[in-house]
This record gives C-alpha cells, structure tokens and sequence, in this order.
C-alpha cells in the first residue's frame, strides 16, 4: 500500500505543476502493481482503483487526470472503509501568511488534508482542509501582478472551498478535489510560464 500511495502523491504533484506527461509513470506503475491482484474485500474498490490509473495515463489534459486522481482517493478510501481505515494525524496548519511562499506552504497543507479525507477516509481531514484554504488565497501583491488570471483562480479557489465545505458524498468531494487541482495547475503553469 505505501508503494500505492507514493504512486498516488507523484500523480497528484504532477497535476498540480500542470505537468500532464509526469503523471503517467507513477499512473502506469499503480495500474500495473494492481494487475492480477486477487482481493478477498474491496474487489469494487480495486477494480476502480485500477480503472482510475489507467485513465491517468490516457487523459489527453489536465481536467481528465485530476479527475481521475481524485477517483483513486474515492477507490482507496471505499476499500479503506472495509478493511481497515488507516490512522491519520496532521495537526495544525501554517499560519496564514501574508507572502506567496507562505502561503502556498498553507495551500499545500490543506490539500493534502483533503486528499486525506478522500483516500482514508475522514471527514475531520476534509474540513480541516476546507478551514486552511479559506479566506484570501493569495496575498494582494499578488493578485495585482498576475492581473486578471490571478484574480480569476483567487476566486474560482474561493468559490470551490466554500462548496467543498457543503459536501459529503465521496463523489462530490471528488468532483471538488478535482476542481482545486485544475485550479493549482493553470495557476501554476501560468506563473511558471511567466518565469
């Protein structure tokens, strides 16, 4: 399983860079590890994790792979929750910051308790996650240097963090992981253009 998850945080770094081809080995390894596996529990949850690997190394864009890393958080975690749940512990976030790298270290932070409350699952990681990336994602200065494309992922990250707060269901909290990770990546790879 910790192969699995290393996998799974190569995918997902991946996706946030907006670096579609780094995902596909780690995508290929985790399809691969799951080939011919026989599973006593979690026989669904297995096939799906399967299925969702494969789709990460033939999306043909980021929208497809992040949806489909977010189905592997929802596979692990329906398998998780009939076998056993694993622990997790990830005390307090960053303080808000009011610079970039700060900041960003505190939108790490928050999705990485997302991610957790998909592939544990935990409800208390979600919204642990949900309360770190509320409020103003970027400092001001911020904002007024990217202009327009930085003001527009600022909200559509706000937007999203308020509906993740509403969700439940693992398939909505998917479709909202899914979100925040296109909205990490085309702000990403804008700044990163810009450099």
């Amino acid at each position: 399983m910790r192969a699995h998850f290393h996998e799974t945080e190569l995918i997902r770094n991946a996706i946030i860079n907006g670096d579609l081809s780094a995902a596909v080995a780690p995508g290929e390894a985790l399809a691969k590890a799951l080939e011919g596996k026989k599973f006593t529990k979690g026989k669904v949850a297995a096939s799906a994790l399967r299925e969702a690997s494969v789709r990460v190394t033939k999306s043909p864009d980021i929208s497809a792979v992040a949806a489909a890393a977010a189905d592997i958080g929802v596979a692990c975690g329906t398998c998780h929750r009939s076998t056993v749940v694993p622990k997790v512990e990830f005390g307090t976030p960053p303080d808000p910051s009011e610079n970039i790298k700060g900041r960003m270290r505190r939108h790490t932070w928050g999705t990485d308790r997302l991610w957790e409350g998909l592939y544990v699952p935990s409800d208390a990681a979600w919204n642990a996650g949900v309360e770190a990336l509320k409020g103003d994602p970027f400092p001001k200065e911020v904002l007024k240097q990217g202009g327009v494309h930085a003001r527009s992922a600022a909200d559509r990250l706000k937007k999203l963090v308020e509906q993740a707060e509403t969700k439940k269901k693992p398939a909505e909290r998917a479709a909202i992981y899914a979100a925040l990770l296109q909205t990490c990546a085309s702000c990403h790879s804008v700044s990163t253009a810009a450099k």
